[in-house]
């Protein structure tokens, strides 16, 4: 680099030559360190870039092939702890939500073994349709050939109450078919008992294509005859009224019977399957199955006053 000056006063000039060989050193040098650091900085940030997008997308991936193995049926799946937190409450969520699918099909299939338990103990306690139908034909065909209109009437009552019982295509009957085997089986009683039992049923027709499981109101009934009727002298008065209010259904079965004593009730309905009133509970554990929470079943009780039943379940056409 050259520098020319006039020097004052006189027709001298001055120069000066300044080599720039250092400077375009220092520049070079500057540049390399510059596109040094600019390279360096940009692999850095390549890197971290990475790891942060690995660090967002295998949660996610995680989570999706988690969802992937539920929604082919495997509850099973490993967990996975999440380092962010937002991932870390999504991945808890999802366990809770599977623990919860987990803890629903155990107590399905629980109430399912129960339900077939049931079923089981239903079919045991059966003795041979073909038998017994063939034997009330018999009976049948006597009475009428004798003219027994009372044994033959029995005969018929009782061999619908049995085609009912023993017929499991169907789970589930109408309120005004179970009232219709109501009147059959009372039909059976007060030949039986003559004028001293005094029976009253009710059906209301609003009601009546309600379905319900198949018989949940007979067994109250035999209970209330059984236990309440007959350890009482005297006459006997027996209520079944079904009725329906803001869309329930409430069934009630009253006697004036010799009551329940006081402390030999059970408190848990549970307790019913131990004690007497196996009828009892029978109907309420057939309920329950079905209505879960929703229905309710009481039994109040006065000795020397009688016992009242009442069951009650939301109204299902």
């Amino acid at each position: 680099v050259v520098a020319v000056e006039a020097v004052p006063g006189t027709d001298l000039l001055l120069a000066a030559v300044v080599s720039s060989v250092p400077y375009q050193e220092s520049f070079d040098r500057l540049l390399l360190i510059f596109i040094g650091t600019m390279a360096v900085g940009s692999i850095l940030a390549m890197i971290l870039s990475l790891l942060f997008s690995r660090s967002i997308s295998r949660p996610i991936k995680n989570l999706a092939s988690r969802m992937s193995e539920v929604e082919k049926g495997n509850l099973q799946t490993h967990e996975v702890t999440a380092s962010i937190f937002e991932f870390t409450q999504l991945e808890h969520s999802f366990n809770v939500m599977v623990k919860q699918i987990i803890s629903l099909l155990e107590l399905t299939k629980e109430e399912e073994k129960k339900l077939h338990e049931a079923e089981r103990k239903a079919l045991e306690s059966q003795m041979n349709p073909h038998f017994l139908f063939n034997t009330l034909n018999t009976i049948k065909a006597l009475a009428k050939l004798h003219d027994e209109q009372e044994i033959y009437t029995i005969s018929v009552k009782l061999g619908k109450l049995l085609r009912s019982t023993i017929d499991n295509h169907e789970s589930e009957c109408t309120l005004e078919q179970s009232m219709s085997l109501i009147d059959s089986y009372l039909t059976i009683q007060k030949l039986r008992f003559g004028e001293k039992l005094h029976v009253q049923t009710y059906l209301d027709p609003n009601c009546k294509d309600v379905k319900t499981p198949k018989l949940i109101i007979q067994p109250l009934v035999e209970n209330a005859i059984i236990h309440g009727l007959e350890p009482k002298a005297g006459v006997w008065d027996l209520q079944v009224k079904v009725v329906q209010l803001d869309n329930r259904i409430f069934i009630s079965v009253q006697d004036n019977g010799v009551g329940i004593k006081k402390g030999t009730l059970p408190d848990d309905l549970e307790e019913l399957a131990n004690s007497t009133h196996v009828g009892v509970y029978n109907v309420y554990r057939r309920l329950y199955l079905k209505y879960k929470d929703k229905m309710h079943i009481s039994i109040i009780s006065a000795v020397g006053e009688g016992t009242t039943v009442k069951v009650s379940f939301p109204a299902e056409s």
